[in-house]
């Protein structure tokens, strides 16, 4: 997949999974804003930021468990290794 999208798309892919994420963060809607994180971690790990893209991740892997959400928990940690 990464291969398939050009630079700038991953750049413009970045900056909305930012925006999507800085919006979640102002809602107690944890379940929510972890996805919205892990979507963040997939772009940039195609975008070859692998260690930020874990470290976003185990921010996920926080909210997911503090919210009691086992299934998403574990993709955080099966996806990213969070």
């Amino acid at each position: 997949l990464h291969d398939a999208l050009p630079k700038g798309d991953l750049d413009w892919a970045g900056r909305l999974a930012a925006e999507a994420v800085a919006r979640a963060e102002l809602t107690d809607a944890f379940s929510w804003h972890a996805s919205l994180l892990l979507n963040q971690a997939e772009v940039l790990s195609l975008a070859g930021h692998t260690h930020e893209a874990k470290l976003v991740a185990r921010r996920a892997l926080r909210l997911f468990e503090r919210k009691g959400d086992l299934v998403g928990a574990a993709r955080a940690r099966n996806t990213f290794g969070a």
